[in-house]
C-alpha cells in the first residue's frame, strides 16, 4: 500500500491576471502520470507578461546636447508545450526523453523623441520617432538520458544527448516625423542549432572518498541576417553599407575530474576542468574572418571545517570562464532612433575569473562570506559616441582587468515571534576595473551596498502574507555610476479545500525607486533614468487534483544547459 501511494495521477491548473500599465494574462496546466515502470509529464500553458520601459537620455557635447525621451511597451504572446517520459527498464537501467516547444509574437510600438539643444538652452532641431517591430521566437528542443546504478554503493553512469533548434524573425521599420532622416527598415532572420553530449561517472572509493568524472562535447551553428532597407522615392532600397550575412560556428570538448572527501564535520572537494574550443566568426558581406581557440584548464577547490558547535568554516577557490551570449556577437546595427542604435561586437571574447571566498557556517550552510574576485576581460555593456554626428551607440566589449572583493552576510528572522519568519542579506563590495579604453586610462573603482530583506508573517484564518524589500546602493557598472534605487513588494495566500486550491494576490513595486545613472568619461558626457512598470498587480488561482503524494519527475541538468542560456541573452 506504501508502494502504491507513489503511483497515480496528479496535476494542476493555474490562471492569472495582473494590471499595471498593461493588462496581464497567464493560463497554465501540468500532469504527472506514474504507473509501473513508466512516469509521464505533460505541461502547456500561454502567457501574456505585458510590460513598459522608458529611457531617458541626456547628452551633453562641446556645442549642443541632445535630449531623448523613449517610451516602449511589450506585449508578449507566448506559448508552450513540454512533454517527457521515463522508463526503468529494471532496478539498474533507467532510459527518458523529453520534447518542449516555445513559441511568442511580441508586436510593439515604441515612441522616441529628441531634442538638441544649444549651450545657451534653445531649441535647435527637433524630431518624433516611432519604431514599429514584428518579433517572433520559437525553439525546439530534445533530450534523452541513460542512468546505470552500476551497483548499491552509489555507483552510477548518465549519459545525456540534446539537440536545441531557435528561430528568430524581426522586423524593425523606423519612422521619423522632423529632421532630415530617410525612413529605415531592418529584417533580421537568424537560425541557432545546438547539439550536446555529456557522460558524467560516479564511483564511491571508500565511505570517505567519492570520484566524479565526465566529459561534454557541443557543436554551435549560427546562421543571421540583416536585410536592411531605406525609403527613398516610395520604395524600399537597400542600403548596402549595412545589409550583412554573419555566420558563426562554435565547438567545445570539455573533461573533469573531481574526488570529494567526506568525513564527520570535514569536507573538502578538489576538481579540475578541461577545456578546448574553437569559434569562428565569418561575414558574407565583408568576406572577414574572425577565429578564437582556448584551451585551458580550470582547477577549483573548497574545504569545509568545525569551529565552535554548529559554527563552521569553510574555504574554495574556482577558475571558471564565461562566454558572451551568441547574438552579442552579431556585427548588426539596431536604431532605437535615426541618432542612437545597438552594435553587436564579432571581436568579443571569453572573461575569465579567478574567485576565492571564506566563510562561516551555521550547521555547514555559509552566512557570513569574504570574497575575492580577478577577472581578466570582463564582459561590460558601453555606450560610444560620434561627437560630428551626434550619434551614439551601445555595445559589448571586454575590459582589460576587473576586481571585485567584500563579504555579505544573510540572518534568519525567525527568532523575532512565533508567526514571524524570513531571512535577509546585506552585502558590501568594492567593483576597481583597470583598462585602457577610447585611447584613455580607464581607471574606475566604487564601493556599493546592496540589502534584502524577506518577511514572512501567519495571519489568522490561515492566510499567510509575505513582504519583500531590496536596496541597491550607489555603483558603477563599467563606464556608468548609478545613484542607489530600491524597491518594495508584497504578496498574500491562502489554500481551500484540504489544500487543494491556492489564491494569491501581489504587488511588485509598491515602492520603487528607478535607474538614475550617469557618464562622465573621455568624450562622454550624459545622463541617463531608466524606469518600468510600478506598481503592478497580479492574482494567481491554482488548482491542485489527483494523488498528491505521487512521485514527481526528477529536475535533470540538460547538456546544453550553458549553451542555451547564451541564446537567450543570460
Amino acid at each position: 500500500l506504501k508502494k502504491n501511494s507513489l503511483y497515480g495521477t496528479n496535476g494542476s491548473v493555474t490562471a492569472g491576471f495582473g494590471y499595471g500599465e498593461l493588462a496581464k494574462y497567464r493560463l497554465g496546466s501540468n500532469l504527472n502520470y506514474r504507473s509501473g515502470p513508466w512516469n509521464l509529464t505533460f505541461a502547456a500553458g500561454y502567457n501574456n507578461r505585458t510590460w513598459v520601459e522608458r529611457l531617458e537620455l541626456n547628452r551633453v557635447l562641446s556645442d549642443r546636447s541632445y535630449l531623448q525621451e523613449n517610451y516602449e511597451p511589450g506585449d508578449p504572446h507566448s506559448f508552450y508545450l513540454n512533454m517527457g517520459a521515463d522508463y526503468d527498464i529494471n532496478s539498474n537501467h533507467r532510459v527518458g526523453i523529453s520534447a518542449n516547444s516555445y513559441r511568442s509574437d511580441n508586436d510593439r510600438t515604441s515612441e522616441n523623441s529628441t531634442k538638441i539643444m544649444s549651450t545657451e538652452g534653445i531649441e535647435l532641431d527637433s524630431w518624433l520617432t516611432r519604431n514599429v517591430q514584428d518579433r517572433f521566437w520559437r525553439s525546439y528542443t530534445a533530450d534523452a538520458f541513460w542512468r546505470w546504478e552500476v551497483d548499491t554503493s552509489g555507483q552510477q553512469l548518465n549519459f545525456d544527448i540534446n539537440f536545441a533548434d531557435y528561430r528568430r524573425d524581426v522586423v524593425t521599420e523606423l519612422f521619423t516625423t522632423g529632421g532630415n532622416f530617410e525612413d529605415r527598415r531592418n529584417e533580421t532572420p537568424a537560425t541557432t542549432r545546438i547539439y550536446a553530449s555529456q557522460i558524467d561517472y560516479k564511483r564511491p572509493l571508500n565511505d570517505i572518498l567519492r570520484l566524479d568524472a565526465g566529459a561534454k562535447v557541443s557543436a554551435t551553428r549560427l546562421d543571421n541576417e540583416l536585410a536592411a532597407s531605406i525609403f527613398i522615392n516610395d520604395a524600399w532600397i537597400n542600403d548596402e553599407l549595412l545589409s550583412n550575412q554573419f555566420y558563426y560556428d562554435e565547438e567545445i570538448y570539455a573533461g573533469y575530474v573531481n574526488l570529494a572527501y567526506s568525513k564527520g564535520d570535514y569536507d573538502a572537494n578538489f576538481g579540475l576542468r578541461y577545456e578546448d574550443s574553437q569559434a569562428t566568426g565569418y561575414s558574407e558581406t565583408l568576406d572577414s574572418t574572425i577565429n578564437l581557440n582556448i584551451a585551458k584548464f580550470f582547477p577549483s577547490f573548497s574545504l569545509t571545517t568545525p569551529f565552535m558547535g554548529p559554527l563552521g568554516t569553510s574555504i574554495s577557490y574556482s577558475y571558471r570562464i564565461e562566454r558572451p551570449g551568441y547574438f552579442d556577437l552579431n556585427p548588426f546595427v539596431s536604431y532605437l532612433d535615426p541618432l542612437t542604435f545597438q552594435r553587436g561586437n564579432p571581436f568579443l571574447v571569453p572573461e575569465l575569473t579567478h574567485s576565492g571566498q571564506f566563510s562561516l557556517t551555521y550547521e555547514k550552510q555559509p552566512f557570513f562570506n569574504l570574497s575575492y574576485d580577478y577577472t581578466n576581460d570582463v564582459l561590460t555593456e558601453v555606450i560610444e559616441q560620434d561627437d560630428e554626428t551626434g550619434e551614439a551607440f551601445q555595445t559589448d566589449i571586454n575590459l582589460d582587468k576587473y576586481i571585485r572583493y567584500g563579504g555579505s552576510l544573510f540572518f534568519p528572522l525567525d527568532f523575532i515571534a512565533k508567526p514571524i519568519s524570513g531571512y535577509g542579506g546585506v552585502m558590501v563590495f568594492y567593483h576597481d576595473y583597470q583598462a585602457e579604453y577610447l585611447n584613455a586610462d580607464f581607471l574606475q573603482n566604487q564601493w556599493t551596498t546592496n540589502a534584502f530583506l524577506q518577511v514572512n508573517v501567519n495571519l489568522p484564518q490561515d492566510w499567510k502574507l509575505e513582504v519583500t524589500g531590496w536596496m541597491q546602493g550607489t555603483g558603477l557598472d563599467g563606464i556608468i555610476r548609478y545613484e542607489n534605487f530600491y524597491g518594495l513588494d508584497a504578496g498574500i495566500q491562502k489554500k481551500f479545500f484540504d489544500n487543494k486550491l491556492r489564491v494569491q494576490f501581489s504587488a511588485d513595486g509598491i515602492v520603487q525607486k528607478f535607474f538614475e545613472g550617469r557618464v562622465d568619461y573621455a568624450n562622454l558626457n550624459f545622463d541617463l533614468v531608466s524606469s518600468w512598470e510600478a506598481p503592478t498587480f497580479q492574482t494567481r488561482i491554482t488548482w491542485n487534483f489527483g494523488n498528491q503524494s505521487l512521485k514527481s519527475r526528477e529536475n535533470r541538468r540538460s547538456s546544453s544547459a550553458s549553451e542555451r542560456n547564451r541564446v537567450n541573452g543570460n
